[in-house]
């Protein structure tokens, strides 16, 4: 008796009751299983959305149904790049290697030379520019010309870019490079990441994310109030 009572309910139910049934976008999970041997260290995507997969033993990128070694850029075929990472706005790929910065993007024109061992993180931005980090060094990249800048001295842990503009992230402070100059935005510890929202930095820390480091201040290095980090648990 009780379960015709709910088929007679369910049926009698106002056409408002439930909305329209309409068509939408379900992600789905699609697994690619690596190589064996190989220790992944950074993923990437191009401009055309494709994957790539920086690893100790090389580049590899996504298949339809795989993850192959990337051998298609020649100058990359026996070497295994340091870095990898996609131009601001632009997604072409950029390879730093132990002794030069590369793409096969505009047809491999941008071309930077250096010391070989000098440099571990590249990031670059729209116009074509780079900013490189190694142990105690710092440079920015302008037309196949380096210029170094005043490091920190505790090392910088991660580079990002936005609209054009270089950050340096330490386990001290967020930077950002102007006029060939670090400028502090933000001291504190424990910032392992940065993300960018509107005219807002958000600075993520172990106990969660601190919005927000203003960009458009009358000083525009100094943070907002509240840029502070959110309270560490257990602290009171």
């Amino acid at each position: 008796m009780h379960k015709i009572l709910f088929c007679l309910l369910a049926f009698s139910a106002p056409a408002w009751a439930a909305g329209p049934d309409e068509p939408f976008i379900q992600p789905v999970s699609e697994k690619f299983p690596l190589p064996k041997g190989i220790h992944p260290v950074k993923l990437v995507t191009d401009y055309n959305n494709n994957v790539h997969v920086l690893a100790k033993e090389g580049l590899y990128y996504f298949t339809e149904n795989d993850v192959v070694r990337d051998v298609r850029f020649r100058p990359l075929a026996d070497k295994i790049p340091v870095d990898v990472t996609a131009q601001e706005t632009h997604g072409h790929l950029y390879y730093l290697l132990a002794d030069k910065l590369i793409t096969n993007g505009y047809a491999g024109v941008p071309y930077v030379t250096f010391p070989a061992g000098s440099y571990d993180r590249a990031v670059v931005n729209a116009a074509g520019n780079a900013l490189l980090s190694g142990k105690g060094k710092l440079a920015l990249a302008e037309n196949a010309k380096i210029q170094s800048l005043t490091a920190p001295e505790e090392g910088v842990s991660e580079l990002f870019v936005n609209d054009g503009i270089f950050y340096a992230l330490t386990s001290r402070a967020l930077y950002r490079v102007a006029g060939g100059q670090l400028q502090r935005l933000h001291a504190g510890k424990d910032v392992r990441t940065v993300a960018f929202r509107d005219k807002d930095i958000l600075l993520g820390t172990p106990a969660g994310y601190a919005p927000s480091a203003a960009r458009t201040a009358t000083r525009p290095w100094a943070c907002k109030a509240s840029c502070r980090y959110p309270p560490s648990p257990g602290s009171s």
